[in-house]
Protein backbone atom coordinates (compact mmCIF):
# COMPACT_ATOMS: atom_id res chain seq x y z
CA UNK A 1 0.00 0.00 0.00
CA UNK A 2 1.24 3.28 -0.72
CA UNK A 3 2.40 5.59 1.53
CA UNK A 4 0.55 9.03 1.81
CA UNK A 5 3.05 11.72 2.41
CA UNK A 6 3.51 14.22 4.82
CA UNK A 7 3.66 16.73 1.45
CA UNK A 8 0.93 15.57 0.27
CA UNK A 9 -0.96 16.10 3.52
CA UNK A 10 0.69 19.99 3.42
CA UNK A 11 -1.22 20.35 0.06
CA UNK A 12 -4.25 19.19 1.03
CA UNK A 13 -4.38 20.66 4.46
CA UNK A 14 -3.40 24.12 2.41
CA UNK A 15 -6.71 23.35 0.30
CA UNK A 16 -9.35 22.69 3.04
CA UNK A 17 -8.22 25.80 4.68
CA UNK A 18 -8.73 28.00 1.96
CA UNK A 19 -12.09 26.85 1.84
CA UNK A 20 -15.22 28.98 3.51
CA UNK A 21 -16.59 27.54 6.54
CA UNK A 22 -20.31 27.00 4.13
CA UNK A 23 -17.97 24.76 1.54
CA UNK A 24 -16.68 22.93 4.43
CA UNK A 25 -19.98 22.09 5.83
CA UNK A 26 -21.49 21.14 2.60
CA UNK A 27 -17.94 18.65 2.11
CA UNK A 28 -18.60 17.72 5.56
CA UNK A 29 -22.09 16.30 5.04
CA UNK A 30 -21.48 14.67 1.70
CA UNK A 31 -19.17 12.54 3.69
CA UNK A 32 -21.68 12.08 6.33
CA UNK A 33 -23.60 10.42 4.06
CA UNK A 34 -21.08 8.68 2.10
CA UNK A 35 -19.90 6.98 5.23
CA UNK A 36 -23.11 6.80 7.66
CA UNK A 37 -21.36 4.23 10.07
CA UNK A 38 -17.68 5.84 10.58
CA UNK A 39 -20.07 8.94 10.86
CA UNK A 40 -21.68 7.53 13.87
CA UNK A 41 -18.55 5.52 15.30
CA UNK A 42 -17.18 9.54 15.22
CA UNK A 43 -20.41 10.39 17.21
CA UNK A 44 -19.92 8.47 19.58
CA UNK A 45 -17.03 10.54 20.54
CA UNK A 46 -19.51 13.22 22.03
CA UNK A 47 -19.17 11.10 25.54
CA UNK A 48 -15.41 11.21 25.27
CA UNK A 49 -15.05 15.06 24.72
CA UNK A 50 -18.50 16.27 26.28
CA UNK A 51 -18.30 19.76 26.29
CA UNK A 52 -14.84 19.59 24.59
CA UNK A 53 -15.95 21.24 21.29
CA UNK A 54 -12.65 22.21 20.00
CA UNK A 55 -11.47 18.46 20.36
CA UNK A 56 -15.19 17.61 17.92
CA UNK A 57 -14.41 19.81 15.91
CA UNK A 58 -10.63 18.84 15.12
CA UNK A 59 -12.01 15.21 14.65
CA UNK A 60 -14.31 16.35 12.29
CA UNK A 61 -11.51 18.15 10.29
CA UNK A 62 -9.27 14.92 10.61
CA UNK A 63 -11.90 12.41 9.60
CA UNK A 64 -12.36 14.53 6.34
CA UNK A 65 -8.60 15.35 5.96
CA UNK A 66 -7.76 11.21 6.60
CA UNK A 67 -10.72 10.52 3.87
CA UNK A 68 -9.70 12.86 1.63
CA UNK A 69 -6.41 11.98 1.54
CA UNK A 70 -7.22 8.08 1.50
CA UNK A 71 -9.37 8.96 -1.72
CA UNK A 72 -6.95 10.90 -3.91
CA UNK A 73 -4.53 8.37 -2.86
CA UNK A 74 -6.62 5.35 -3.73
CA UNK A 75 -9.69 6.60 -5.19
CA UNK A 76 -13.06 6.58 -4.45
CA UNK A 77 -14.29 5.15 -1.35
CA UNK A 78 -17.06 3.18 -1.08
CA UNK A 79 -19.37 2.65 2.34
CA UNK A 80 -17.05 1.47 5.05
CA UNK A 81 -18.92 -1.36 6.57
CA UNK A 82 -19.71 -0.99 10.47
CA UNK A 83 -18.34 -4.61 11.09
CA UNK A 84 -14.89 -3.33 9.44
CA UNK A 85 -15.30 -0.88 12.53
CA UNK A 86 -16.39 -2.68 14.80
CA UNK A 87 -13.56 -5.45 14.77
CA UNK A 88 -11.09 -2.51 14.04
CA UNK A 89 -12.18 -0.59 17.28
CA UNK A 90 -12.65 -3.40 19.35
CA UNK A 91 -8.90 -4.44 18.36
CA UNK A 92 -7.61 -1.34 19.41
CA UNK A 93 -9.31 -1.26 22.48
CA UNK A 94 -8.21 -4.49 23.78
CA UNK A 95 -4.65 -3.63 22.57
CA UNK A 96 -4.89 0.16 24.65
CA UNK A 97 -6.07 -1.98 27.24
CA UNK A 98 -2.98 -4.64 27.26
CA UNK A 99 -0.55 -1.33 27.29
CA UNK A 100 -2.34 0.75 30.12
CA UNK A 101 -0.98 1.01 32.77
CA UNK A 102 2.54 -0.05 30.96
CA UNK A 103 5.79 1.38 32.16
CA UNK A 104 6.68 1.52 28.87
CA UNK A 105 3.03 2.55 27.07
CA UNK A 106 4.42 5.83 25.19
CA UNK A 107 7.11 4.00 23.42
CA UNK A 108 4.76 0.97 22.78
CA UNK A 109 2.14 3.59 20.62
CA UNK A 110 5.17 5.11 18.89
CA UNK A 111 6.00 1.60 17.93
CA UNK A 112 2.88 0.99 17.13
CA UNK A 113 2.52 4.19 14.61
CA UNK A 114 5.74 3.46 12.97
CA UNK A 115 4.97 0.15 11.93
CA UNK A 116 1.87 1.18 10.05
CA UNK A 117 1.98 1.51 6.43
CA UNK A 118 0.32 5.26 6.94
CA UNK A 119 2.83 6.53 9.40
CA UNK A 120 3.08 10.15 7.82
CA UNK A 121 -0.43 10.88 8.02
CA UNK A 122 -0.65 9.17 11.66
CA UNK A 123 2.71 11.53 12.56
CA UNK A 124 0.94 14.46 10.86
CA UNK A 125 -2.05 14.22 12.74
CA UNK A 126 -0.33 13.93 16.04
CA UNK A 127 2.31 16.65 15.70
CA UNK A 128 -1.28 18.86 14.71
CA UNK A 129 -2.51 17.60 18.04
CA UNK A 130 0.70 17.64 19.77
CA UNK A 131 2.88 21.18 20.15
CA UNK A 132 6.18 20.78 21.90
CA UNK A 133 5.72 24.40 23.01
CA UNK A 134 2.45 23.77 25.19
CA UNK A 135 2.06 22.60 28.66
CA UNK A 136 -0.53 20.91 28.62
CA UNK A 137 -2.40 19.85 32.44
CA UNK A 138 -3.78 16.28 33.21
CA UNK A 139 -6.92 17.02 31.34
CA UNK A 140 -5.87 18.10 27.49
CA UNK A 141 -2.98 15.06 27.76
CA UNK A 142 -6.21 13.04 28.42
CA UNK A 143 -8.23 14.05 25.64
CA UNK A 144 -5.56 14.97 23.27
CA UNK A 145 -4.25 11.66 23.31
CA UNK A 146 -7.79 10.32 22.99
CA UNK A 147 -7.96 12.01 19.84
CA UNK A 148 -4.46 11.17 18.48
CA UNK A 149 -5.69 7.20 19.25
CA UNK A 150 -8.89 7.78 17.73
CA UNK A 151 -7.81 9.62 14.40
CA UNK A 152 -5.64 6.33 14.33
CA UNK A 153 -8.70 3.74 14.68
CA UNK A 154 -10.17 5.77 12.03
CA UNK A 155 -6.45 5.91 9.71
CA UNK A 156 -5.89 1.89 10.44
CA UNK A 157 -10.12 1.34 8.97
CA UNK A 158 -9.20 2.86 5.98
CA UNK A 159 -5.90 1.30 5.48
CA UNK A 160 -7.91 -2.11 6.43
CA UNK A 161 -10.97 -1.17 3.85
CA UNK A 162 -8.53 0.13 1.18
CA UNK A 163 -6.62 -3.32 1.71
CA UNK A 164 -9.29 -6.05 1.43
CA UNK A 165 -11.16 -3.82 -1.18
CA UNK A 166 -7.89 -3.86 -3.48
CA UNK A 167 -7.37 -7.70 -2.68
CA UNK A 168 -10.84 -8.74 -3.77
CA UNK A 169 -10.18 -6.97 -7.20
Amino acid sequence: MKNITTTFLNDLEKRLDKLKEKELNSLVEKLNKKQPYLTAFCDATEEIFEDETDYLDLLNYFFLLINDAFEQTYGNCETIPPELIEITDNKHVDLLEKLEGSEDFEEKIIELFDKHEQSDLIYYIYDSIFDDEIDYDDKSLELSTQLAIFAYTIIDIYSIFYQTSNSKK
